[in-house]
């Protein structure tokens, strides 16, 4: 498998998520509505998708989010797809409740009739908002059009498993798990070539429950058994950081030097230089198992 882009009125896409984004100059709040009525109707108006960006004004992951990634110039002309509506969680929880907004930030995608096409909390780099935003509104991946797909076809192996993955990123695990497994029975062969990535999943739920040396065990000869996985270097950093987490920083370390010199053109790729460093001038404390940055979903 092959991972891919979609349009997201964005030809700028493919470059930010190589890394470009975040080199741009950050500019003054522009564009944004506090009103979100008048954001989906000027979306039904102009046949626009929504951001919804739900906020805390005490939250500093918030402001982050804000500085470091919605107001790059390159951000916002890559989202000219999008009517933008920055929303008071805490001042308007009705609104909040409605789409099950339970911690801040929180950045939901929905088509211009206020339905929900993905979503995801906490903070995130350009390239990977970008890369949401784009599988957000892509037509084989997005939350409604996979709901239509699966209540007329049950056994259609590529929603199944886009649905899985959507609750994954949501650490709605127990969800996730039951789509997976519809995905293994149905395609034992691997002909859609999801397996590889349903090992992976389930290598990060695990490391997100604290069992290291399970998700390790979920990870040996991933290589060998997926030699043309698209997610090849982000199991290696996995692994990587699944040997630092149980206390093996030798191997850890080599871990993350052969992940360097395998992969040069990967995103993960300052993840990995910055635990080198870490671990090169004296021991450091092994990372918090957070999840790593969503992964692009593979193609067909």
């Amino acid at each position: 498998m092959r991972s891919r882009t979609t349009k997201i009125g964005l030809g700028a896409v493919a470059g930010l998520v190589l890394g470009a984004a975040w080199a741009g100059a950050a500019e003054p709040n522009r564009a944004w509505t506090a009103d979100f009525k008048a954001a989906l109707a000027q979306a039904k108006a102009e046949n626009r998708f929504v951001v919804a960006f739900f906020y805390s004004p005490s939250s500093a992951a918030c402001e982050k989010l804000q500085k470091e990634t919605f107001e790059l110039s390159a951000v916002q002309e890559a989202m000219e797809d999008f009517v933008k509506a920055r929303l008071n969680g805490e001042a308007d929880r009705g609104l909040a409740l409605l789409y099950k907004v339970q911690q801040f930030p929180t950045v939901v995608f929905l088509d211009s009739q206020g339905r929900e096409l993905d979503r995801f909390s906490g903070f995130a780099d350009p390239s990977a908002l970008l890369r949401w935003a784009a599988e957000a509104i892509d037509p084989k991946t997005n939350y409604v059009l996979l709901k239509e797909r699966l209540a007329a076809n049950p056994a259609d192996v590529e929603a199944l498993y886009y649905m899985g993955f959507k609750y994954t990123r949501r650490s709605a695990y127990d969800h996730a798990r039951k789509y997976f497994d519809r995905v293994e029975k149905l395609d034992k062969d691997n002909k859609f070539g999801f397996l590889d990535n349903i090992l992976l999943r389930r290598a990060e739920e695990s490391l997100q429950a604290g069992y290291f040396d399970a998700a390790l065990k979920l990870l040996d000869g991933f290589g060998q058994k997926y030699p043309d996985s698209d997610e090849l270097d982000r199991a290696e950093l996995l692994q990587a950081r699944l040997l630092w987490l149980v206390g093996r920083t030798d191997e850890a370390m080599k871990a993350y030097r052969r992940f360097l010199v395998a992969f040069p053109q990967s995103d993960l790729r300052n993840q990995a230089e910055a635990s080198v460093q870490a671990l090169s001038p004296a021991p450091q404390p092994a990372p918090e198992p957070t999840p790593l940055p969503g992964p692009i979903l593979p193609g067909t």
